[in-house]
């Protein structure tokens, strides 16, 4: 295989900050596998860093951590072998990570009255948040604080029908209990 199409997998480091008050290594960076990553970062006395793998909430100790004489903490991974996340967390509250999946439509098709079987849909669009079939959110929340969960983007699902001469399309609309199919020609409640 030529060299520009050999797939190059690499792994996901997150810095972020739940307090508000570091401002200098707070992103995403890109590590090839098994590759080393070092990253400095304030150290404070009322918070601290948690590191762990966001896949499976298990904590990563780093390999090496190095007291700076600024102050910081230089924190470094030999070879990175799976994602990490690395968070400024404020003790005093309650880190969550909540996990969206919008892209579960697929499972609410149904029989379109005698003419479409399910097997013959082929989803064209999907549930989205944010305009992704998946979403992390990662918050810190005290006693008394609040979060307002996301709806979806889309609350329907778009399918192309195989086998159909016309090509025709048909959305199922999600609203409560009410569920219904249309196309350009014809509109069928369920």
């Amino acid at each position: 295989m030529p060299p520009c199409l050999r797939i190059t997998p690499f792994y996901t480091v997150s810095v972020s900050d739940t307090t508000g008050t570091e401002d200098t290594a707070t992103g995403i960076y890109y590590v090839f596998t098994g590759k080393e990553f070092s990253i400095t970062l304030s150290q404070h006395d009322e918070h601290e860093w948690r590191i762990t793998n966001p896949d499976t909430g298990d904590t990563i100790e780093p390999d090496e951590t190095a007291q700076q004489d600024d102050g910081k903490v230089k924190y470094t991974f030999n070879a990175v072998t799976c994602p990490i996340k690395i968070m400024l967390a404020d003790e005093s509250k309650t880190t969550y990570m909540i996990h969206y999946n919008a892209a579960t439509l697929d499972a609410t098709k149904e029989q379109l009255g005698q003419i479409v079987a399910v097997s013959q849909q082929t989803v064209l669009k999907d549930g989205c948040i944010d305009g992704q079939a998946e979403l992390e959110v990662t918050l810190s929340l005290g006693e008394g604080d609040e979060y307002m969960l996301r709806r979806p983007d889309e609350e329907q699902l778009t399918v192309l029908v195989s086998g159909d001469k016309e090509r025709n399309s048909f959305t199922f609309l999600m609203d409560g209990a009410l569920q219904a199919a249309m196309n350009s020609s014809q509109r069928t409640r369920y």
